[in-house]
């Protein structure tokens, strides 16, 4: 009966959550006139996150169990509480758990405590829709070993599955992906391929920095071997990321940094960000007590739909990444504008409040693949609504007209 009732609210608190609204983000009040449309890059922040960022200071200081000391008034604000927090919310132990400044160093983590395990002529394979994160590691690392890096190539503008089983040999020795590309919105099928790789007892990384913002990530489902994300991404402070290691795996890395704090965490030597965790810590429980993933995503997919219907109005728009996907799914849309200049287009909404993304994005396998120079890039969060969007695709019309 308890558990019926502690449901009953929590429904009632997600069905409560105004999707397009942005009350409660501070950003986005509307004196500041800001039209925030790069969250594929970065978030803002909820009220809830930026106070809990004060509240630490205040109160919770030197909240670390180092030197058998026990400062912390307030056990829930505690460095080891933000790991168990992280933890389940990914279905994960806390000991699997690493925290690090973001996906970037996170991904060159696994690199450099992984590099033992690769030798001259080993293989590592990654997608050709790839973050440069997920790309420069992995290259500087062959080039370091003498081994070989291998792309998968793009089919129909999705990962060609058909290709990446032919190019796994008995000398693959690590596969590093993405869950969702972050220039095209496109998704991976990383069921299948890491169903494949574990055939072939072939480890795999997963970045799910683009994913878990927007759906619910398991690692018992997914079964990574490695997974990464940064927090900002998701509503929490800047500075902070994950770095998930399967259980069995952890014995084969060798510490990233050493210092003090390894006899409490191997590969977190110094003094850690305890603030931005507890500041992680706040935006996963805001998730939890406001967002349903399911009604997120349709609510981003309408505003992919829309947006992408006012742009195929506009003559000489090219729309990259799979448009119906989009629709179905989908929480950013990347566009070139024939040969209007895509920084003078950004600088213009810019002037106009609307922040959007232009160049490649970080994600040169991503161009060379698709063919363009420069795209604009609009992504979507819940405070979106469809007001940003018709106003954004009516700028969109005057200044691609002139």
């Amino acid at each position: 009966m308890k558990k019926l009732f502690l449901a009953l609210i929590l429904c009632a608190s997600l069905s409560a959550f105004e999707y397009g609204s942005k009350g409660g983000f501070p950003a986005l009040n509307k004196d500041s006139g800001l039209v925030f449309l790069n969250n594929a890059a970065t978030t803002q922040k909820p009220r809830e996150v930026i106070d809990s960022l004060v509240d630490y200071y205040e109160n919770y200081n030197g909240c670390l169990s180092r030197g058998n000391v026990v400062v912390c008034k307030n056990p829930m604000a505690s460095y080891e509480n933000s790991r168990i927090v992280v933890a389940d919310f990914i279905n994960a132990s806390s000991e699997e758990i690493v925290f690090v400044r973001g996906a970037t160093e996170g991904i060159n983590f696994i690199a450099h405590s992984w590099a033992h395990n690769i030798e001259k002529d080993d293989e590592i394979v990654i997608s050709a829709l790839e973050h440069n994160a997920n790309y420069l590691p992995w290259k500087n690392l062959c080039e370091v070993k003498g081994a070989k890096l291998h792309v998968i190539p793009l089919k129909d503008g999705h990962v060609d599955i058909g290709a990446y089983k032919n190019m796994i040999t008995s000398k693959t020795k690590l596969i590093a992906i993405s869950k969702i590309s972050n220039a095209t919105g496109t998704y991976l099928p990383v069921k299948e391929i890491i169903a494949f790789a574990k055939e072939k007892d072939i480890p795999v990384l997963v970045d799910v920095s683009q994913a878990i913002p927007y759906e619910k990530i398991d690692v018992k489902i997914m079964n990574p071997d490695f997974l990464v994300f940064s927090g900002h991404k998701m509503f929490s402070p800047e500075g902070i990321g994950v770095v998930y290691i399967k259980a069995e795996r952890r014995e084969e890395l060798t510490p990233y940094m050493y210092g003090g704090g390894m006899d409490i965490n191997l590969f977190e030597a110094g003094t850690p960000s305890a603030a931005d965790a507890y500041g992680l810590q706040t935006a996963i429980k805001f998730y939890q007590d406001n967002i349903d993933y399911s009604k997120l995503q349709k609510h981003l997919a309408r505003l992919c739909s829309r947006l992408i219907d006012g742009l195929e109005q506009i003559e000489g728009v090219t729309i990259y990444g799979d448009k119906e996907e989009l629709k179905s799914k989908g929480h950013l849309v990347s566009f070139s504008a024939g040969d209007k200049d895509p920084f003078a287009i950004g600088r213009y909404l810019r002037m106009l409040g609307f922040v959007v993304r232009v160049g490649t994005h970080c994600s040169d396998l991503s161009r060379e693949s698709f063919g363009y120079n420069d795209t604009i890039r609009v992504s979507f969060h819940c405070y979106n609504n469809a007001e940003d969007v018709d106003r954004l695709v009516n700028l969109l019309k005057r200044v691609c007209n002139v």
